[in-house]
């Protein structure tokens, strides 16, 4: 206060000072007076901006106000969700399986009546299939590219390569709900995560291998959104690519990978077009180009959908599958150990392997039971975190939780990962209470332990993990009283409509106080200087800077008693 003059709570900071004079030994022997808390009284005219203390004077201080920043972060809100590393998936677009349905059931009629007009057929007729009242709603939208494709190409009397993509809807065909989500975020999500959640801090190294135009790299990016502000991700594609990934040529008949690309934290092969690739050399290059204890991801399909065998049968593109039983017995073969296969409704499917480097010797781990009696366990970990580091690699510290599916283990391990030594964590959280008979036999520890995971949990007889699922948070409101301001001071971009404390009205009400009815009000020429920052608050008189919206001082309307107001 005895500084800037001015008895606030706003930040401000000197930028000009006509004149400051002090003499060294007075200052220096008042504060040495004080002892450890030096604390000089000053004085301040506000007037002449003149200030005084023992052994200092200063004059012409001139302060800015420094605005806050209120969007510093996103706010985000969400929840955590059990997900198996093995089986289908529980998190899908529901809305999108009727209307599979019903194009699949037009695709098997146009599929019969185009492999007629191929064997010679003049001509070839087909019965439409009926639609009811929840295929009707399946349809609705104007992004069901699919279905307009699949009608439009009924009137077609002759097969023509040509003529098929010279109809109207062809060229949206990859817009299409159904044919966009084969490869969403969700076949990927949970993989993606593990990932995440099992390599070591730091940026994230990911190297892709498409043999399609369509990488899966936004649907892996778009799963580590809610760890945006914790890994950097670098993510390098060898195919057609995004304007913000790298891209080097890589012949998909080549089963050796580019040697540019080592030490990767995830190599993922995506088979689209079903390429000839010799598996065991494929899976070899991979494995010597991962990290020690990183990751390999295999997407492929297993099945189609009748549109997409249709389209595949009028464009000539093969519709060859790849079996996952022969995928993983190979990924296992090359010493990769199997982690877990989601697959999706469409047949769309992620496996994934990690190349454990370190020998898991299920007797030299360190096992911590978990129980809501922190003195028998805590002072043991403690002294087990510090001493860890003293063992070789494969030899880490397991917190086991078995009473309970409140005790909170998952955001211990999440805590415990940040500290020294914290790598070495691992958590078996034994969610459906299976007896402890099963982790203390050796063969079940063992199966988990092997793939050397972080998390682990037990749930409904499945394996998995808690992965987030976050989402803005929704902040409009329907509200009778707004007012209209930047949440940053200066940022036009953010200027938007806020929700007024008035609706609490009379509540805290002041004497010296109405509420008033707005009719009008105008953003004059200085209210636009503030809004875009060319004008500093500092320029509006008095303590009006301080103010949480300066913007709109000019109104009229009406006062409760019904007296116009200007």
């Amino acid at each position: 206060i005895g500084i800037v003059g001015v008895d606030t709570k706003g930040l401000f900071i000197p930028v000009r000072l006509d004149m400051i004079r002090f003499d060294p030994k007075v200052l220096s022997a008042e504060l040495s007076s004080m002892g450890d808390n030096p604390r000089l009284e000053a004085l301040f005219d506000y007037d002449t901006r003149i200030g005084v203390t023992k052994g200092l004077e200063y004059r012409g201080l001139k302060t800015n106000i420094i605005n806050r920043n209120i969007n510093v972060s996103k706010v985000m809100t969400g929840e955590y969700k059990f997900e198996s590393y093995e089986g289908p998936l529980t998190e899908e677009a529901p809305e999108l399986v009727p209307y599979g349905a019903v194009c699949d059931k037009l695709a098997d009629s146009l599929q019969k009546k185009f492999e007629a007009l191929r064997s010679g057929a003049k001509s070839a007729h087909i019965v439409s299939p009926k639609t009811d009242k929840l295929d009707n709603k399946a349809l609705k939208g104007k992004d069901r590219y699919l279905y307009h494709f699949l009608s439009d190409i009924q009137t077609l009397n002759q097969y023509s390569v040509d003529a098929i993509k010279e109809t109207k809807y062809f060229e949206d065909l990859p817009d299409d709900p159904l044919l966009s989500s084969i490869y969403n975020k969700w076949l990927v999500d949970t993989q993606v995560i593990t990932v995440y959640d099992n390599k070591k801090p730091g940026e994230m190294k990911v190297l892709e291998m498409c043999d399609s135009h369509d990488p899966i790299q936004p649907s892996v990016a778009h799963s580590l959104d809610p760890h945006e502000y914790y890994v950097k991700l670098v993510y390098n594609v060898s195919a057609r690519y995004p304007v913000d990934t790298k891209a080097t040529e890589w012949p998909m008949n080549s089963s050796t990978l580019p040697t540019d690309f080592k030490d990767n934290d995830l190599v993922i092969y995506k088979n689209d077009t079903n390429a000839a690739i010799n598996l065991p050399e494929l899976f070899q290059s991979v494995s010597d180009s991962l990290k020690p204890n990183a990751f390999f991801q295999v997407v492929f399909r297993d099945r189609f959908t009748s549109s997409e065998k249709l389209i595949r049968y009028l464009l000539d593109m093969k519709a060859e599958t790849m079996d996952g039983n022969r995928i993983r017995a190979e990924g296992e073969r090359c010493g990769l150990t199997y982690i877990g296969w989601n697959r999706n409704q469409f047949g769309a499917n992620a496996m994934l392997f990690r190349k454990v480097t370190a020998d898991i010797n299920v007797d030299k781990q360190v096992i911590i039971e978990m129980d809501n009696n922190y003195h028998n366990w805590l002072s043991k970990m403690q002294e087990e975190m510090a001493a860890i580091h003293t063992k070789p690699e494969g030899e880490n510290i397991w917190i086991v939780a078995n009473n309970t599916s409140k005790n909170g283990i998952l955001g211990l391990v999440y805590s415990l990962r940040r500290e020294m030594n914290g790598v070495r964590v691992r958590c078996i959280f034994n969610y459906d209470g299976i007896t402890d008979d099963y982790l203390q036999n050796r063969h079940n520890l063992t199966q988990v332990m092997k793939k050397d995971l972080v998390y682990n949990v037990y749930k409904d007889n499945h394996w998995g993990c808690y992965k987030p699922t976050m989402k803005p948070m929704g902040r409009t409101v329907q509200s009778e009283h707004c007012f209209l301001n930047n949440s940053n001071k200066g940022d036009l971009s953010s200027l938007k409509w806020f929700e007024c404390q008035h609706k609490l009205w009379p509540n805290g009400r002041r004497d010296d106080q109405q509420l008033c009815k707005i009719y009008y009000s105008a953003l004059n020429f200085r209210d636009i200087m503030l809004a875009t920052g060319r004008l500093p608050p500092d320029a509006l008189p008095g303590d009006m800077a301080l103010h949480d919206c300066i913007l709109g001082l000019e109104f009229s309307g009406r006062d409760e008693n019904g007296n116009r107001v200007m």
